[in-house]
């Protein structure tokens, strides 16, 4: 490190900040919540696609998308639901304004099928 920015020692190029301290808010909470709900969901045959921190209209949205190799239905994603809320809710993750929306491309009503 020469004058707070980092060198690739190999060409003694600066390659900018340090990296661990260009790692964004979210995708900190991102990568803490991926981890956290995985192996809870797997257990329930439930495979973790995606975690994004975003907005739908106009509201902070926590977004977990899902599949299942059966498929993903309503009652799918309700299940999720009950498995990943209190997760992270027990992560003290400043995210208490955000909704969470568990859900999938592919989701349909159960009297859709």
């Amino acid at each position: 490190m020469k004058n707070g920015l980092w060198y690739n020692p190999s060409s003694n190029k600066r390659v900018g900040k340090n990296p661990l301290f260009n790692y964004d808010k979210e995708e900190f909470m991102e990568d803490k919540i991926k981890e956290a709900i995985k192996e809870p969901l797997e257990k329930e045959d439930i495979i973790l696609l995606e975690v994004a921190l975003g907005e739908e209209d106009g509201e902070k949205t926590l977004f977990v998308k899902i599949d299942s190799l059966n498929g993903v239905d309503t009652s799918l994603c309700v299940k999720a639901t009950k498995i990943v809320n209190p997760i992270i809710d027990s992560l003290n993750l400043d995210i208490s304004d955000y909704i969470l929306d568990v859900g999938s491309k592919g989701v349909v009503e159960e009297n859709e099928q």
